[in-house]
């Protein structure tokens, strides 16, 4: 498979493209040459690069489709399993598209490997979609956390209220219901909700205290790709019924 890029209607090698400018940027799930949810993922592209740059990309939803299909064509992206690809249009107005390493799975799934999970203080999103600050900080948060043997960092306010991203948001399990602190407009929080009604789950938004965290039943994460797990929480362990059930809901399916 070669790793293409599109920018502003030429198609480069990946390595080509210049990451030294400011960006905002969303993950597409793609399957089969077809993608999904593009029209609410170029909603909120739209919405925060006027926020953050002042402009936003005219490109509409069905002249991306098109793009990602051709750009997966040509990149010779398998149809067996799910690619993502990531969208973004930087501080100099270039819009891009990436085709990513494909996944081990067909449509969302619940990933088999589940991490260690340990709390650290980190900062409220600003935004709604990723950029290259929020990159930066999420593999920041993520290192830090490996100097106590985990894998994966859960964000704590400075009251020690469970921190979620709109690009990742943290579910936490208890006694059969599901506790979140935010409600976003991201696609990854809708497609998460959509599968967590049609699982017959009910979803509380609600503050989640570190305590919380250490007597929860399961704690998950999605992000537009799948389900991922944690195995525990400092020696807290956790058990990961529910998020598979969740997983087996969410789109796109097998």
């Amino acid at each position: 498979m070669k790793h293409l890029a599109w920018i502003d209607g030429r198609v480069v090698e990946a390595s080509e493209l210049r990451l030294d400018e400011p960006f905002v940027m969303q993950r597409i799930h793609t399957l089969a040459g077809r993608s999904f949810n593009v029209a609410r993922h170029i909603e909120v592209l739209r919405h925060d690069s006027e926020l953050l740059f002042g402009f936003a990309s005219l490109y509409k939803a069905s002249e991306v489709e098109q793009i990602i299909a051709e750009l997966l064509r040509l990149s010779c992206a398998s149809a067996m399993f799910s690619c993502p690809v990531d969208i973004s249009l930087n501080g100099r107005g270039e819009l891009s598209l990436t085709v990513g390493k494909p996944t081990f799975g067909r449509g969302a799934y619940h990933r088999s490997i589940r991490f260690v999970a340990q709390c650290i203080t980190g900062n409220v999103p600003t935004t709604i979609a990723q950029t290259s600050e929020s990159l930066a900080a999420d593999a920041m948060a993520n290192r830090r956390v490996r100097m106590y043997g985990a894998d994966r960092a859960l964000l704590l306010d400075e009251n020690r209220y469970l921190i979620s991203r709109p690009w990742m948001p943290v579910f936490v399990v208890y006694r059969g219901k599901i506790y979140t602190p935010t409600e976003f407009s991201s696609v990854e929080f809708e497609v998460a909700r959509e599968a967590i009604i049609g699982a017959g789950v009910e979803l509380y938004i609600a503050d989640v205290s570190e305590a919380a965290l250490m007597s929860a039943d399961e704690i998950f994460m999605v992000d537009i790709m799948g389900v991922t797990s944690m195995s525990s929480v400092a020696n807290h362990s956790l058990l990961c019924m529910t998020a598979s059930r969740v997983a087996r809901y969410m789109s796109p399916n097998k």
